[in-house]
């Protein structure tokens, strides 16, 4: 596992460790909405744990997506999350990255749109690129 970089961090993910293992749950809810993973992407970001509770159950949402574009850890936690996020292209996290001006957060969250589609033709897969695909990535090219 990472280090967090700092004590806090650290002491952070061994009490949940220890949360987790006694059984604690990595989906639920803390009321409000809150969820261990929103709390670990939310303000001090800390991947470290967000891996952590990913590794133990968490699923993220776009609510998380969203949090974690707001993150101090160069897209860290991010690019954990989009490794486990379901229905990127759905998102609508993408307000946060274009809210700041943050265009390496605009391109992590575009990079799903810009994938292949694969389509059934004929009861097999083909692959091709999306009209929208074609858009983003002359818009990511143009911005870079």
């Amino acid at each position: 596992m990472a280090s967090t970089g700092s004590g806090s961090g650290r002491r952070t993910a061994a009490v949940a460790r220890l949360l987790l293992d006694a059984g604690a749950d990595p989906t639920g809810s803390a009321g409000g909405n809150w969820t261990p993973l929103g709390c670990a992407v939310a303000g001090a970001t800390n991947p470290a744990l967000v891996q952590m509770l990913l590794d133990r159950g968490a699923v993220p949402d776009d609510r998380d997506l969203y949090l974690a574009c707001f993150g101090d850890d160069d897209h860290a936690s991010l690019r954990l999350l989009l490794d486990r996020a379901r229905n990127v292209a759905e998102s609508t996290a993408l307000a946060a990255p274009i809210s700041t001006g943050d265009l390496e957060g605009v391109r992590l969250l575009l990079l799903p749109r810009l994938a292949l589609e694969v389509c059934g033709k004929l009861g097999r897969a083909t692959l091709r690129t999306t009209p929208d695909a074609q858009r983003y990535r002359a818009e990511l090219m143009r911005s870079t």
